[in-house]
């Protein structure tokens, strides 16, 4: 009875060929080989998850005969990619990242509008005087409330793309984990 030559298993499930190895090497389950890809190659296997062709060419190549494996790239069925959501630390990060996405774009809008309501009020009541000095003056609050008022919105204003890009490119790699590299066999 043959063996898979990464976890020494025959029960787990079907064994493949992928390579030119003979002997009780030349099988391996599926599952143990994209494991230990995604380990070798990181970088190079989510690219090919990234690809939107289909190639059987993948660039990874076995360790033992140098033979370059072939793939498709197939998305999982539904149910797995529910039961990866609920496992992946990655939706976690996504989810909890909402709310602050919403609170921020919510203070930013609000520190906004308070910034206008007073550069308008102080427009008005500058206009009503008619002393030169109270001019100034006027001008000297205005001057200072923008600025007091700019720094939460500078702060709020910088966050705010980031988490939004943080949380778009957790978003990405959580589509990426609904691809699998099927990985075909020789025999």
């Amino acid at each position: 009875m043959s063996e898979c030559r990464i976890c020494f298993n025959c029960e787990k499930g079907a064994l493949v060929t992928p390579c030119r190895c003979s002997g009780t090497i030349k099988h391996i389950h599926q599952r143990c080989l994209t494991r230990w890809l995604k380990e070798k190659y990181p970088s190079e296997y989510t690219m090919l998850l990234r690809q939107k062709n289909q190639t059987k060419n993948t660039g990874l190549h076995c360790e033992l005969c140098n033979y370059e494996f072939k793939a498709n790239a197939k998305y999982l069925k539904p149910l797995q990619i529910f039961k990866k959501i609920g496992n992946s630390n990655v939706t976690y990060g996504v989810l909890l990242n909402i709310p602050i996405i919403v609170f921020l774009a919510y203070k930013f809008n609000s520190l906004l509008r308070h910034l206008f309501l007073f550069i308008y009020d102080q427009t008005i009541y500058s206009h009503k005087n008619h002393l030169i000095s109270k001019k100034i003056i006027g001008a000297l609050k205005l001057y200072i409330g923008i600025v007091a008022k700019l720094f939460p919105i500078s702060i709020v204003a910088a966050v705010l793309p980031m988490i939004i890009y943080r949380t778009l490119a957790l978003t990405c790699k959580l589509f990426t984990e609904f691809k699998v590299l099927q990985i075909e066999n020789l025999m």
